[in-house]
C-alpha cells in the first residue's frame, strides 16, 4: 500500500473517531432539546390496526400534546399481512 493510501485512510479513520467524540459528547444536550417524550406503541405494531386494543384516534396527538409530552416516537410493524399486500394508491 502506498505512502498516500495509508495517509488517506487514517485521516479518514481519524475524521470518524472526532465525528463519535463529538456526538457522544451533545447527545445529552439532543436528548435535552428533545423534551418530554411518548412511545406510542401497540397502535401500529398489532397485526392489524386496533387489534391489541390501542388504536389510534383522530385527537391521539392532540391528547399527547395536553398531557405535556413534546414528541412521541411511532413504531409501525411493516411485515403484517394486512401491510405487505398493500399497494401505492
Amino acid at each position: 500500500m502506498k505512502f498516500t493510501e495509508v495517509m488517506r485512510k487514517a485521516v479518514g479513520l481519524l475524521l470518524i473517531l472526532i465525528e463519535n467524540s463529538l456526538l457522544a459528547q451533545n447527545i445529552f444536550q439532543v436528548n435535552e432539546n428533545l423534551g418530554k417524550g411518548v412511545n406510542m406503541g401497540n397502535m401500529f405494531e398489532a397485526p392489524s390496526e386496533g387489534e391489541w386494543d390501542n388504536p389510534f384516534r383522530d385527537d391521539s396527538f392532540q391528547r399527547i400534546a395536553d398531557l405535556g409530552f413534546d414528541h412521541v416516537r411511532i413504531p409501525i410493524r411493516w411485515d403484517v399481512e394486512a401491510r405487505v399486500d398493500l399497494e401505492a394508491p
